[in-house]
């Protein structure tokens, strides 16, 4: 109705000959749609590979995953289970099918016991049956954690001790960042906390401290008898195969069958002890000390896809319970036609969180060429802003830790509300970048820097440039002893690349004629996937120019390790519009991405596979990166690496409330975000932060702005 009054208004006007004059009188004018006929180009597309080597080619930007083994599948050794669909058979139906899909289509590995334990659903999962159930969600998830941890680490179902083998997992040692592969020992009849056994030798090796009926104490291993022989079996080296019914054991390197004939103990000075022969024994290490990662990933079915419950959800899963979640809508499930498809989605979403620095599981391997010549570090920056006048930012960084951006590591920061990042904050969360990379890589530094920044407008580029000196602060802070000049500079640092992304803007691409285009659902055409339009109009006053480059800048670069490119590398330009998802309804919006600096087109390091980044290149790289979104088999429209960050700054956003009472929980640790009054003159003084409280109000360690302990464990990085 409105839409109808201001026509006949419109039209009133207009009829009077008054309607521009009216305009003019505000500063407002009527602007015609602007069009111009410029000649594209369609990037090379890539070919994801999975397991057994197969190739596939994507059509338009996506492909299937049905049926394909997954390139690295995870390992599922738990799983918890919370409904909230009101509907116990068609949950189970749902549960039951994901793990079968997981398993059998796309390779992902789940033990035979955990299978036996998953047969009886009960035992791991919790049914809400109230009416208020984001109101009761944290206490419905800690319940399912519980039934877990009681299944699995306790035992209480029986099935590990039935088959004489224990549940494995890792676990890691408080602050510690190693993980650790282990079996867990049931708790005994005279304690209430489970035993661990590690895979390794050493003092860490003994599972006991043990003192024999003649009063003789030592530090013991736990060990497997069988029937077959009087060799002793190491507990990671005996299983039960399920499919055939027995135990096995590695037997002259490979898996044999083989009988259980009960338990030992061997002490660090060679002897066998019985388990008669003992009089007392204690755990050499326990979960009193150590996280266990119990459950693996928890499936929530949720009724529909209402976004209030599932927000809460994922807020209990990051900031309180410290146990990822899979979110599944029955609702969805129920109107498939082939409920394998939707299975295989949730398939490749948990394989993804169920990745680990350890076993690097991803869905498909997929080549970024220049990323992978050399150890190249990828961020993506990206912002969710609160409402309201007084709000916060959230900051979300992301980082690539391998060649083919597949796993990355994520943090967040808090910060008064912004659309640019103050010196002190790029720092922190350069650092923590820089820090996560090297430990992913065996302590390897990049030896160059591609950025890709979201949230930044025209009039913020000179901002950028404060960034990009806050990022060359940061690595002199790291490389201290290297850095031989006052200040962070070109040479001392890698070579940077600072791409802005910009998604709000008034472009958009599309065929010329139908026939060159690709067809849409809803009638016409679009571009096709990987289109690409990097001249006349886009604009030339984005890059910024080196015009501090000292007169022995070549020897410098050598001193360092690194190589001139020749000219012909460089451009004056590297914008480029880059439609890289394939639009099967309306007008596909391409990306805008403005280079402000890319000194990876002039030097880098001297080595023999490296090239320099030309605009084609950064073209193609970009457009590769976009199939490297973990949980779809397509090419998404933003770089993945700057939606995760997006993703994890909304998450954070979205449980900001809890974090400022208090309400956070992390291993039984309290966290606290603490706001400044905004009439601190200092600018650090006035800086958010992070308070850890143990249970008894004492502080855990000093403040910290960075949230990257308590949106993620160490699983999904």
């Amino acid at each position: 109705k409105l839409i109808d009054d201001v026509r006949k208004k419109r039209k009133m006007l207009s009829d009077l000959g008054c309607f521009r004059d009216r305009l003019a009188m505000y500063n407002l004018s009527i602007e015609e749609k602007k069009t111009t006929e410029v000649k594209a180009k369609v990037l090379s597309v890539p070919e994801p590979e999975f397991g057994n080597g197969i190739k596939v080619r994507p059509t338009n930007g996506a492909f299937t995953l049905q049926n394909k083994i997954f390139a690295k599948p995870a390992t599922l050794n738990s799983l918890a289970v919370v409904d909230f669909s009101g509907n116990q058979l068609v949950c189970d139906e749902l549960v039951g099918t994901v793990c079968q899909v997981a398993e059998e289509k796309h390779g992902i590995l789940i033990p035979s016991i955990t299978k036996t334990i998953l047969r009886r659903l009960d035992n791991v999962t919790k049914r809400y049956e109230g009416r208020n159930m984001a109101d009761d969600a944290l206490s419905v998830i800690k319940c399912a954690i519980e039934r877990a941890r009681d299944a699995y680490i306790c035992d209480s179902t029986g099935a590990f001790w039935e088959k004489h083998v224990w549940f494995e997992t890792t676990c890691f040692l408080g602050d510690e960042e190693k993980i650790h592969k282990c079996l867990i020992l049931p708790p005994a009849s005279t304690t209430n906390y489970a035993g661990i056994m590690f895979d390794s030798s050493g003092d860490i090796g003994f599972t006991h401290y043990i003192t024999t009926a003649d009063g003789r104490k030592c530090n013991a291993r736990l060990k497997v008898k069988i029937k077959e022989a009087d060799t002793l079996i190491d507990p990671f080296d005996f299983r039960y195969n399920s499919d055939n019914g027995y135990n096995e054991a590695i037997y002259n390197n490979e898996w044999v069958p083989v009988g259980f004939n009960g338990y030992c103990y061997e002490c660090s000075d060679g002897r066998v002890v019985e388990k008669q022969d003992i009089a007392n024994s204690e755990f050499a290490h326990s979960e009193r000390d150590w996280k266990i990662d119990c459950p693996d990933i928890m499936l929530v079915v949720l009724p529909d896809k209402g976004k209030a419950l599932y927000d809460h959800v994922k807020f209990v899963s990051n900031q309180c319970s410290g146990v990822q979640t899979q979110c599944a809508s029955l609702d969805t499930f129920n109107r498939q036609r082939n409920k394998e498809q939707y299975s295989t989605a949730l398939a490749t979403k948990m394989n993804a969180k169920l990745s680990t620095v350890e076993d690097g599981a991803i869905a498909w391997r997929g080549a970024v060429d220049w990323v992978n010549q050399c150890h190249t570090l990828v961020i993506g920056i990206g912002m969710a802003h609160g409402m309201g006048r007084g709000a916060e930012t959230i900051v979300g960084i992301s980082t690539c830790l391998d060649g083919q951006c597949f796993r990355l590591l994520h943090s967040a920061y808090v910060q008064k509300k912004a659309d640019t990042l103050s010196k002190d904050a790029m720092i922190d969360l350069f650092t923590e970048s820089w820090k996560g990379y090297c430990n992913a890589n065996g302590n390897v530094e990049p030896c160059r820097i591609l950025v890709y920044r979201d949230g930044m407008s025209d009039g913020n580029f000179t901002k950028a440039d404060d960034e990009i000196d806050s990022i060359r602060a940061a690595i002199k802070k790291l490389k201290l002893k290297e850095c031989e000049c006052k200040s962070g500079c070109s040479v001392c640092c890698p070579p940077i690349t600072y791409v802005i992304c910009q998604s709000q803007h008034s472009i958009r691409i599309v065929p010329a004629t139908d026939r060159e285009g690709y067809p849409v659902k809803s009638g016409g055409v679009n571009v096709h996937s990987g289109t690409v339009v990097d001249h006349t109009i886009t604009e030339l006053g984005a890059l910024k120019i080196q015009d501090d480059v000292p007169d022995d800048f070549i020897d410098q670069l050598k001193d360092k390790g690194k190589v001139l490119f020749p000219s012909s590398s460089a451009s004056s330009s590297y914008d480029f519009l880059l439609t890289a998802q394939g639009g099967l309804k309306g007008t596909s919006k391409p990306m805008y991405y403005r280079v402000r600096l890319n000194e990876n087109a002039n030097w880098g390091p001297s080595k023999s596979n490296v090239t320099p980044l030309t605009k084609e290149t950064l073209e193609n790289c970009t457009y590769h990166m976009s199939y490297q979104y973990a949980t779809a088999p397509k090419a998404v429209r933003e770089v993945p690496v700057v939606k995760y960050a997006k993703r994890v700054a909304s998450q954070v956003l979205s449980g900001l409330k809890y974090l400022k009472d208090g309400d956070c929980r992390w291993y039984g640790k309290t966290l606290r975000l603490h706001i400044p009054m905004d009439e601190i003159e200092d600018e650090t003084g006035r800086r958010p932060v992070m308070e850890m409280l143990n249970e008894d109000g004492s502080k855990v360690n000093e403040k910290t702005n960075l949230l990257c302990g308590s949106i993620h464990g160490h699983k999904g990085a």
